[in-house]
């Protein structure tokens, strides 16, 4: 994607999704108590260890966890943000609602055709 940004806003989206997935399934906390492996954080996440396994990847790509001799941890640079992360969950509760709620291409693109206080 490098410079693009149009293909940056695009899937910008996303970060917000693996954040607040990450949130709903105790990944932070989990990370935050030890350096865990794939198997052993997948069984505590009751997830598919394939799965988590990508899904950490992705984490990892854009700045919340790294991986090191097979155990992954909250990355560094996030780790202030993720000790404190309960302090965020009505915001990111707040935040999954309107995403899921309000926050869709149908429901903007209705919007913006309607005009205001129009459905």
């Amino acid at each position: 994607m490098g410079n693009n940004k149009l293909l940056q806003v695009l899937v910008s989206y996303k970060k917000a999704c693996a954040l607040m997935a990450a949130f709903d399934l105790g990944v932070y906390e989990k990370l935050l108590s030890k350096p865990t492996a794939v198997i052993e954080l997948a069984e505590k996440c009751h997830a598919d260890e394939a799965v988590m396994g990508c899904f950490l990847e992705y984490l990892r790509a854009v700045g919340i966890v790294e991986e090191k001799d097979g155990y992954w941890s909250v990355a560094n640079d996030f780790s202030g943000q993720a000790k404190d992360i309960n302090s965020y969950r009505n915001i990111i509760e707040h935040e999954k609602n309107i995403y899921k709620q309000w926050v869709t291409p149908a429901q903007i693109m209705t919007s913006v055709q309607n005009g205001i206080g129009h459905l």
